[in-house]
């Protein structure tokens, strides 16, 4: 049975009138579903309109069920990841040139003037999700940062500094590289509770889920940190029933990793 989903872009707009300070955007845009010159300047009027606060995520897309639903295009994963790396590009290229043009074997655009440009400069982040070899070094050499799903810190802790080589060789500061993780996180006073919720998702992997007391939840993203992480993203399910979670989340665990 499918979940209810709102329209992220349209979503994610309405959002940015009724919030002023968090950081808004998605991860990630499949580079399939939309043309890059339109994604471009979708992503340019929300950061005008959110007053500077979107974080782009984009990617090469994977769920072929998915695409085969909207009649979307499903090329083999190296056209992807190749889509995916001419689309950053020609996105970069519309947010800071007045009369962008690029030529690429996927996508072209000629004067696709971008007017108001992006109000961040030199422009918004752009962050790349996945896992692979390959979409790891388009990240390197094209995004300000990464984001995988359910890694341990041991993984970031070899893969940083492979990509941190590509980013050198490309004559680009690794330091300015962000990596950022994606996990499940299940806040309970007693860990009974938690791993009881943790049961209810076995599609997660045991390296993707942080359950338990507030303290072991901190000490545990703590290794994170120090493995080089420096974004930690959040599913914390059923906070509308279970409030608390947030809360402690919001009180306990995120002050606890303040200053590191």
């Amino acid at each position: 049975m499918a979940i209810p989903l709102l329209g992220s872009w349209v979503a994610v707009s309405a959002l940015s009138r009724d919030t002023t300070t968090i950081r808004l955007g998605h991860l990630v845009n499949a580079v399939g579903y939309r043309p890059p010159a339109l994604l471009g300047r979708m992503a340019a009027t929300l950061d005008v309109i959110s007053g500077g606060r979107l974080e782009f995520g984009i990617g090469a897309g994977w769920l072929a069920p998915e695409y085969a639903s909207y009649g979307y295009s499903f090329p083999k994963p190296s056209e992807r990841i190749a889509q995916l790396a001419e689309a950053v590009q020609l996105i970069r290229r519309m947010w800071t040139d007045p009369a962008p043009s690029f030529q690429g074997e996927y996508f072209r655009i000629e004067n696709a003037y971008c007017d108001p440009p992006p109000l961040q400069k030199p422009a918004p982040s752009v962050w790349i999700g996945g896992e692979g070899d390959k979409i790891l070094e388009v990240a390197a050499r094209h995004a300000d940062g990464f984001n995988s799903r359910w890694w341990p810190p041991e993984r970031f802790a070899r893969r940083i500094p492979e990509l941190a080589e590509i980013r050198r060789e490309a004559g680009l500061d690794p330091d300015l590289f962000r990596p950022s993780v994606m996990l499940m996180l299940i806040p309970e006073r007693n860990p009974a509770d938690a791993e009881a919720e943790w049961k209810n998702f076995t599609v997660v992997p045991d390296s993707g889920v942080i359950a338990g007391a507030p303290e072991e939840c901190a000490a545990r993203l703590e290794e994170y940190v120090k493995a080089g992480v420096r974004r930690i993203l959040v599913t914390i399910p059923d906070v509308d029933k279970k409030p608390h979670r947030l809360q402690l989340a919001g009180e306990e665990i995120l002050p606890a990793l303040r200053g590191l």
